[in-house]
């Protein structure tokens, strides 16, 4: 008997469900949970996520005067969240994957989403 999961995710919860190929009950398969995963860092907001202030830097000096400047934050922080998350779940999903767990995987997610899972899957 075939095992199929199926991955309902989005950035900030995921859920896995399990359906044996063989188990139909009035034609649809029953499906069973086989884990919630939460992830509530990618529900804040950015402020909420970094420091106060950029960092800031000397640049030097000119005409006896000090010049500094602010760091770019270098990346979303929702965005590296998200990826965070992301990772987690692949790594749940190469898990099951290695000990055969199933034979089909079905993944439910908005596309830039499931990029970054397949981003994070091994090939």
């Amino acid at each position: 008997m075939s095992n199929t999961w199926i991955l309902v995710a989005n950035a900030s919860e995921a859920h896995l469900y399990s359906s044996p190929k063989a188990k139909l009950l009035n034609g649809h398969a029953k499906l069973a949970l086989l884990e919630d995963f939460s992830h509530p860092d990618s529900r804040k907001r950015p402020s909420e996520l970094v420091s106060d202030r950029l960092g800031r830097t000397l640049h030097g000096t000119t005409f006896g005067r000090t010049l500094h400047g602010a760091y770019d934050e270098p990346s979303d922080p929702k965005k590296v969240e998200a990826d965070h998350f992301a990772s987690q779940l692949a790594e749940c999903l190469e898990h099951g994957r290695v000990n055969n767990e199933f034979d089909e995987l079905i993944l439910v997610a908005p596309g830039h989403f499931q990029s970054m899972l397949k981003d994070h899957a091994s090939q």
